[in-house]
């Protein structure tokens, strides 16, 4: 006889969802997981870390493991928390550690791999190679603060950011120059249950490819001051089991100074947000959070500007309006005749960033919900008074610097009007392929509804 769910049936019931998507998200301290994982906890504290961390930090350099960089960014963490052995590793542990943490919930929110496995960014020096790890459109929304600091006169403090942001441009550039990878290479999609000793290269290529000798930094102009923001230091270290995989120090700091003759690039999967966080604290701690709210705004404006925006016309008139501490923007194309897409962009305040950084998400408080429902109920007021109007869809672009957003929902109540929502990443993203065409795009939409 079938029994119907009580109130406390699904009290269970969404305590179980929440623990799932609480490992899904690794939503937890680093010191839970290595509850879960205590064997190879076990294990790794047998082992040397200079050695050991090097060796598993090379694995995130490996194309055909790319769908597996979130594991193995949780090992090389476990490995700088607990390795205090003098046992040296070899490509067998490797094997079993992979297989270890590959059994445990950590890895349930390993997805395949959707991005390029290395991005390319610019500054007035030259072009860098950057590695996207687990950083959805990393490339991107770096190269978006890196022309921020472009704008920054060469004194001072500004100067510094500078030189230490170009180091570690340089570097990232380095471990892809030891790797043999280049510009927007392709990774792979494919997941693992399990490796094989011949699927990976061998433990000292490995390791030299996250190597970087203090020589090869003063043959490129770099002192330790420069990469000092990035150096992981042992308070740090310490503090690690605390914090969160994708928020943490080593994320932050991703360089460990090994020896007297070297460091290791623990995490070169996290480049990017390292520096990107660099930059918004220093900001930040600058006092100077209204000048990056504009510079970065008038950045897209240019962007977009330049951008054939769905395939279509340029110059899209792109200003942006305040609403308190945010910003907001809407125009109009004309797909057809009696066709119309209405865009509305977004772009948050920098200062939100403190709110768990680029993992967690930032939910909107209802200021900037309101400004845009406002802005998109005047779309609809206006072309209802247009005899030629016939359809029209509202795009909305989230704009930024990568930390992800929700917001409240945006009322549709338009018979004519569809809705959609993307990206500034992946919206620049379509505008540039070959075929896109706002009519094409439109008709995207189409399908899309039918098969709802």
């Amino acid at each position: 006889m079938s029994k119907e769910f009580t109130e406390q049936d699904w009290d269970k019931l969404n305590a179980l969802f929440a623990e799932s998507l609480r490992w899904a998200t690794l939503s937890l301290p680093i010191n839970e997981i290595a509850q879960e994982n205590k064997l190879l906890i076990r294990e790794l504290s047998r082992y040397d870390p200079t050695l050991t961390i090097p060796l598993l930090a090379g694995l995130l350099t490996v194309l055909k493991l790319q769908s597996h960089c979130t594991r193995l960014e949780i090992l090389v963490v476990l490995a700088v928390v607990h390795c205090r052995g003098r046992k040296t590793p070899n490509i067998n542990n490797v094997v079993s550690w992979f297989a270890l943490i590959g059994k445990s919930k950590c890895i349930v929110g390993e997805d395949p791999a959707e991005d390029v496995f290395v991005s390319l960014v610019w500054n007035t020096n030259r072009d860098y190679r950057l590695l996207e790890g687990v950083w959805e459109n990393a490339g991107f929304y770096t190269q978006r603060v890196l022309d921020i600091i472009v704008t920054m006169p060469d004194i001072g403090q500004f100067k510094q950011i500078k030189k230490s942001v170009n180091a570690l441009l340089e570097i990232s550039d380095m471990v892809c120059d030891k790797a043999k990878l280049s510009r927007y290479q392709i990774g792979s999609d494919k997941k693992y249950s399990e490796l094989l000793p011949q699927m990976i290269p061998g433990r000292n290529t490995l390791i030299s490819r996250v190597t970087i000798t203090f020589a090869e930094l003063i043959k490129r102009g770099i002192s330790l001051d420069d990469i000092a923001p990035f150096i992981l230091n042992s308070q740090m270290r310490a503090d690690l089991p605390s914090q969160q995989i994708g928020h943490s120090y080593l994320d932050r700091c991703p360089l460990i100074v090994q020896s007297k003759t070297h460091l290791t690039v623990a995490l070169p999967s996290a480049l990017s947000v390292a520096i990107r966080d660099y930059v918004i604290e220093s900001i930040v701690d600058g006092g100077l959070i209204d000048i990056f709210n504009g510079v970065l705004a008038q950045n897209y404006s240019k962007l977009l500007f330049n951008t054939p925006l769905l395939g279509g016309p340029m110059q899209a008139p792109v200003i942006w309006k305040k609403v308190g501490d945010h910003q907001w923007s809407n125009f109009s194309l004309q797909v057809d005749d009696g066709y119309f897409i209405s865009f509305h962009l977004f772009l948050p305040s920098v200062k939100t960033h403190a709110d768990g950084g680029f993992k967690d998400i930032y939910h909107y408080d209802g200021v900037i919900t309101d400004a845009l429902q406002t802005s998109i109920n005047e779309v609809f007021k206006h072309f209802d008074g247009c005899d030629d109007f016939k359809e029209g869809l509202v795009v909305l672009v989230g704009c930024g610097w990568g930390k992800g957003y929700a917001s409240d929902v945006i009322e549709m109540a338009h018979n004519h009007w569809r809705f959609e929502s993307i990206s500034v990443a992946d919206f620049v993203r379509v505008s540039l392929i070959g075929y896109m065409t706002p009519s094409f795009f439109w008709r995207i939409q189409d399908g899309l509804e039918a098969v709802e």
